[in-house]
């Protein structure tokens, strides 16, 4: 990482403007947060935080507030970094100045979605950040015509982060033989070069399982987007499946011998007793 880049709140409304120019940039009109709810959100619980090459503005994360079952979050909604910028921890540093701001303010989670084929940000989001996934959002978005998400129904994980309390319980499986472990989806099938998805739902008994994910996503849509469109199906009925049997995603691996495919590790919640549910 440039030991140059530096991040702090942002609250200058000059400052908010490049924000707002900065994601038109990097997305689109149509995928900005504009001024008037920027600044209304930093008045009322939310914060804008920003990544600074000396005083080039390299990336930027924002969230509001937000309540649900009686307990007060942050939502975490955008994060953007510069082109020229990216691979270099700025989005972990960005994510992780957020949670220390948010423990500051008082809030004891951070919640924000994210598309779960896009396994690159699932391993910042879950294993890098130790975030967990147990709600899969189906339609999230409605149908998206936007050059990434067009041909593709928008369908999001809600990640979850603790800002307080203990580490919980994970399984770090960086060197596992994914062979003694069920596949919910495999990538044993390859339709034109690419691989597809088989779904092997089964009764769901053991403690852990692996769901496979495309390491690029955008490669095969480009190639097929019938293909693509399967993954997002089978991958939203295995989660949605394992969320109801009471399973959350509490890691995401790169196997050091499978060049095409991640691997989403679903773990069995316990109850408070330490049984499982």
């Amino acid at each position: 990482m440039s030991p140059s880049i530096v991040y702090r709140q942002v609250t200058d409304i000059q400052r908010l403007k490049e924000i707002v120019k900065f994601q038109e940039w990097i997305w689109s009109i149509e995928s900005v947060t504009m001024l008037p709810h920027l600044i209304a959100a930093i008045h009322n619980g939310g914060v804008v935080i920003g990544a600074f090459d000396e005083e080039k503005l390299v990336g930027f994360c924002y969230g509001f507030a937000g309540f649900k079952e009686s307990q007060n979050l942050l939502i975490s909604h955008m994060m953007g970094i510069h082109p020229e910028y990216r691979n270099m921890g700025i989005g972990e540093s960005l994510k992780i100045s957020q949670k220390s701001w948010a423990a500051d303010y008082g809030y004891t989670k951070i919640v924000w979605t994210y598309d779960p084929l896009e396994s690159r940000n699932g391993y910042l989001n879950i294993h890098k950040l130790g975030g967990y996934v147990r709600t899969y959002y189906k339609e999230y978005y409605g149908e998206m015509t936007d050059e990434i998400n067009k041909g593709m129904p928008a369908d999001r994980f809600l990640v979850e982060w603790d800002v307080h309390g203990a580490e919980k319980e994970l399984m770090k499986r960086t060197e596992v033989d994914l062979d003694v472990i069920d596949l919910l989806v495999d990538g044993e099938a390859v339709a034109g070069g690419l691989i597809s998805p088989i779904g092997t739902l089964q009764e769901l008994v053991d403690d852990y399982y692996a769901v496979a994910v495309p390491k690029d996503i955008h490669f095969i849509k480009k190639q097929s987007i019938k293909i693509a469109q399967l993954w997002r199906h089978e991958l939203r009925e295995a989660f949605e499946k394992a969320f109801s049997s009471g399973y959350r995603v509490v890691d995401v691996i790169r196997h050091k011998d499978d060049a095409a495919m991640n691997y989403y590790i679903l773990q069995r919640e316990k109850t408070s007793s330490g049984a499982h549910t």
